[in-house]
């Protein structure tokens, strides 16, 4: 059939494209093998790369570059040395800026040494090594803090959770000398030649000419566990307690160090520092270890011992007393001004520590609250601001701090007068001079001896424990901030806002006494005449002193195996206070009286102290504890707590 309209391209025109698109493949699969089709020209046209050849040169770079890398391979680039300025800027520090002559630069001395002239640049100073304390001695006390303490120190107040109970505390005072003379010679270079070594007496203007400024006093302590020292711990100064310990751990400023060094300058403020004042309590029984009363001697007559201590504890009371009056005065107070009715005075003796003792007391009536631990500046309590620290006086000039200051004073004029009246009761021998009378001896101010006495105080000790301290002085550096008077090797010194002193020996141990004491007086095994009425099991005598509300409370009890020793007291008080409820409950049991056949010890059966005791605490679990009479009877430690409470049960 014949097709019409209908060209020969139009017929074939899927023919012709697929030849065409053979005839491409099969040039493109000829050039393929023919000649590099390829290949890549080189950087620079310096010829092309085959795909075969690519794997080759990329391992070869590979290597060249891990060469380069290693440490050990030259450099391949060369750095020039750098052209020293030092030389070319200390040849131009003299000369002047402008272009006409300038008279020579002279360097005026600002702060001249004790030769009278600057010695000028490159001199190196002696660095002052501060001897450590020496002489530690510790005493452990008990009391009860006054009442409105724990209002003018709120941080007390965790350590006092029941308010229904008494303020009894238990605390520890260390003690120790310091030699101000040693730090004197170092500060003034009086130890070193001038004239035959290139030194220099420190500048008196660096440290205001007082070297005895010192900033902080340190304690350490360490606990004994299963004979062995451990766990030390640094002290925290006490609620209240006047410090820069907040300071020294931040960045200090010259503004913060004028001002430290200012308030160092006050006495007040340097021996709150040094020295601080414990609280207001009940019996004033806190005493520095360093004044503590004098050893009494042996065999001395019960009469003649409490003589010493009166005398003791008078002393004690008149030199707090000084203390007050200038904190007075520091406020703007006058002791003329002090026409408050004083407080009543203490009518019981403390625990350990206190000096006189003048009976039970009357539990639930404390004295006023008045000078303590934590004195400003002013003599009041330093204020506490949120960066925890701050060293200005919260009361300087407060009427209601000069009121405190005169309620104390007048509080503590009542005690000396009750004490002297006590003394003068008792008929002293002639004989004994405890080397305490007259008035003190001037403690109250910085001394400017060749030492002097430091200690502070630890609330956190804990009954029945032993420990011991050591103590570290730090005063103000007189390099601090000088880093530009320094040469080279001791610029480092003007970091350190403070120097340390070498750190003292320990102190001997200290045993921390429990409130409750036990001691077997008498006892009498099965069989004896005494023992009549214990059904055969034998009888026991057993004194128990508690130490309640300031007070040392004493209960004696009979006992046999079986019985519990101690219980629950109740006492009525005079002037128709509530009655007072004691707990003398110690968690002994008596499991046996046991006969004791030591022929050397003497007494026999019939004196009522031949016979040892075997006792359990059921509280703790202890071992058994086996107690001896004629050992007990002659303890040092009963026979302290029997004087202290000698007009109550004993």
């Amino acid at each position: 059939m014949k097709t019409k309209g209908i060209t020969i391209w139009e017929l074939h025109a899927e023919r012709i494209v697929l030849g065409l698109a053979a005839a491409l493949l099969v040039l493109f699969t000829a050039m393929q093998f023919t000649g590099e089709p390829n290949a890549v020209p080189k950087p620079q046209g310096t010829g092309v790369i085959a795909p075969d050849e690519i794997d080759a040169l990329l391992q070869a770079e590979a290597e060249r570059l891990l060469e380069r890398l290693d440490e050990a391979s030259p450099p391949q680039i060369e750095l020039p040395d750098p052209v020293p300025a030092l030389d070319y800027l200390l040849a131009r520090f003299d000369r002047p800026v402008y272009p006409q002559p300038a008279l020579p630069q002279f360097h005026v001395a600002v702060a001249p040494d004790i030769r009278g002239f600057e010695r000028g640049r490159g001199v190196e100073f002696p660095v002052p090594q501060v001897k450590a304390p020496y002489q530690v001695v510790v005493k452990s006390y008990s009391d009860a803090l006054a009442d409105g303490v724990l209002s003018e120190h709120v941080d007390l107040q965790q350590q006092f959770p029941d308010p229904s109970q008494p303020l009894d505390i238990t605390f520890v005072t260390a003690a120790a000398r310091f030699s101000v003379a040693d730090l004197r010679r170092q500060f003034r270079g009086e130890h070193i030649d001038l004239d035959a070594e290139e030194k220099a007496a420190i500048p008196a203007s660096w440290y205001k000419d007082r070297p005895e400024n010192i900033v902080d006093v340190v304690i350490e302590r360490q606990q004994l566990v299963d004979a062995h020292w451990t766990n030390i711990t640094t002290l925290d100064p006490i609620p209240g307690q006047f410090t820069f310990r907040p300071q020294l751990g931040e960045g200090i400023g010259a503004a913060v160090r004028d001002q430290v060094i200012e308030q160092l300058g006050d006495p007040i403020v340097q021996l709150d520092i040094i020295r601080p004042e414990f609280y207001p309590t009940k019996n004033e029984g806190w005493s520095p270890p360093a004044l503590d009363e004098p050893e009494i001697p042996e065999g001395l007559a019960p009469k003649d011992e409490e003589v010493l201590r009166i005398k003791s504890a008078i002393v004690r009371f008149k030199e707090k007393r000084k203390r007050l009056i200038e904190r007075l005065e520091k406020l703007g107070g006058t002791i003329e001004g002090c026409d408050e009715g004083p407080a009543e005075p203490p009518k019981g003796g403390s625990g350990d520590g206190d000096g006189p003792s003048g009976g039970r007391g009357t539990p639930g009536r404390r004295g006023a609250p008045g000078s303590g631990g934590g004195m400003g500046p002013g003599g009041g309590p330093v204020r506490r601001d949120k960066g925890g620290g701050g060293y200005g006086s919260a009361d300087k000039g407060d009427e209601a701090a000069i009121r405190r200051r005169c309620k104390e004073i007048n509080r503590l004029e009542k005690i000396i007068t009750a004490r002297e009246e006590q003394l003068s009761r008792l008929s002293a021998p002639s004989e004994i001079d405890d080397g305490t009378s007259g008035e003190p001896d001037g403690q109250s101010t910085p001394p400017q001896d060749d030492e002097i006495t430091i200690w502070g105080h630890d609330l956190t000790v804990e009954p029945s424990k032993t420990y011991r301290y050591r103590l570290t002085v730090k005063i103000y550096n007189p390099f601090f901030g000088k880093k530009r008077s320094l040469v080279e090797q001791q610029q480092d010194l003007a970091e350190s806002f403070t120097l340390s002193s070498a750190v003292s020996e320990w102190s001997d141990p200290l045993h921390v006494s429990p409130p409750l004491r036990v001691f077997i007086t008498k006892a009498t095994p099965a069989g004896g005449r005494a023992a009549a009425g214990t059904l055969g099991l034998g009888r026991a005598i057993a004194e128990v002193y508690r130490f309640y509300d300031g007070d040392q409370w004493v209960e004696t009890f009979r006992v046999q195996p079986g019985d519990y020793i101690g219980t629950v007291k109740e006492y009525r008080m005079p002037d128709g206070e509530e009655p007072v409820r004691i707990d003398f409950s110690t968690g002994l049991v008596v499991l046996d009286i046991v006969e004791d056949i030591d022929p050397g010890r003497g007494g026999g059966l019939e004196a009522g102290r031949a016979a040892k005791v075997l006792l359990q605490d059921l509280r703790t679990g202890e071992i058994l504890q086996l107690r001896d009479p004629q050992v007990e009877i002659l303890n040092p430690d009963r026979r302290r707590l029997k004087q202290r409470a000698k007009s109550g049960r004993a």
